[in-house]
């Protein structure tokens, strides 16, 4: 026996839930994030998409959430029910089409014991982001990462895909139960090679950045390697170069392109707003390889270095070498 128990309700049929039409689509809100907005926002949001959807939101014991939620309920006419802390979630959920929520490990186990669609919603880094991505390559859930996706989702989800899901689901995880290690070492393959090709692609995009970039600096600095001929401040020594910019001089150009590349690797997270581990050690790794190619390049395709001048003669300002190459 394997997986999370969830009480009998959840294998139970679908239930009107009173105060509701079953005639028209209902969603299930039950939680809200810092990347979609607070419950009583994310309820207004999707309440405006369409004037046939009717939604319950489970705001649990945030009491400032349920009266902001009471408040909307008056002004939509039956279609928002609001509920506060509840041990009644089995029959709210069995009346839903599609449930909006966290892709903690409990609820989507009881989604899915219920076969209900899943609409994912700010995913904490770590066991919910891999929920996430389980429950996506599996076609049971969608995932938002704000609210413009939230809406965007809620919006184009197919009616009859939800009745479906609602209708069928729980026969059809139940066929799948045989080939659940099947499949699950599947995605796990198919994961696995995805990630091949984008490493792949991440490394080919940064030795085309480090090649245009080494042109560009040929065209700056010309043969007068480390910005000798720039008309920029020069710092030759200090104990702290010594320490961590391997004895070179430091200069304003260098200073100032080495803080712009920085920037330009770490822009998609601040883009984004996403400031995981996994993408800062990602983006990190990338710039460190990225003027380690780079400075590579700018030798090799220098007409005024080749490969013949690459060494401590021709290149004074690398002040520590091994093996033929600068180490600094």
């Amino acid at each position: 026996m394997t997986g999370i128990p969830v009480i009998p309700g959840f294998a139970e049929v679908p239930a009107r839930v009173p105060g509701l039409d079953p005639t028209r689509p209902v969603v299930l809100m039950v939680s809200g994030g810092a990347g979609v907005g607070d419950l009583p926002s994310m309820v207004e949001r999707v309440l405006a998409l369409d004037s046939a959807l009717q939604v319950i939101a489970v705001t649990g014991r945030n009491a400032k959430a349920k009266t902001a939620l009471d408040a909307l309920a008056q002004r939509q006419a039956g279609r928002l029910l609001t509920i506060g802390f509840t041990n009644e979630m089995h029959t709210l959920m069995s009346g839903a089409d599609l449930v909006v929520t966290k892709p903690g490990r409990l609820t989507v186990s009881e989604c899915m014991a219920m076969g209900k669609p899943m609409l994912l919603i700010s995913p904490i880094p770590g066991q919910e982001e891999h929920n996430a991505g389980f429950l996506i390559e599996a076609g049971a859930a969608w995932l938002a990462y704000d609210a413009i996706g939230l809406e965007y989702k809620i919006d184009r989800a197919p009616d009859g895909g939800c009745a479906q899901a609602r209708s069928d689901g729980r026969r059809e995880l139940r066929a799948r139960q045989p080939a659940r290690g099947a499949r699950g070492a599947a995605a796990r393959a198919g994961r696995a090679d995805v990630n091949v090709r984008r490493s792949a692609v991440y490394l080919a995009w940064i030795a085309l950045m480090a090649f245009f970039f080494a042109k560009v600096e040929i065209q700056i600095e010309g043969a007068a390697g480390w910005a000798a001929a720039l008309p920029t401040w020069r710092i030759e020594s200090h104990w702290l170069l010594d320490i961590f910019w391997g004895g070179r001089a430091l200069t304003g150009y260098h200073a100032w392109v080495f803080s712009f590349m920085a920037l330009m690797f770490f822009s998609p997270l601040a883009f984004n707003g996403r400031w995981h581990r996994r993408d800062l050690l990602l983006a990190l790794a990338g710039l460190m390889l990225f003027w380690v190619v780079e400075d590579f390049l700018w030798f090799l395709i220098n007409p005024a270095y080749g490969w013949a001048h690459f060494d401590p003669a021709h290149v004074p300002w690398h002040k520590r070498w091994c093996c033929g190459a600068p180490v600094d």
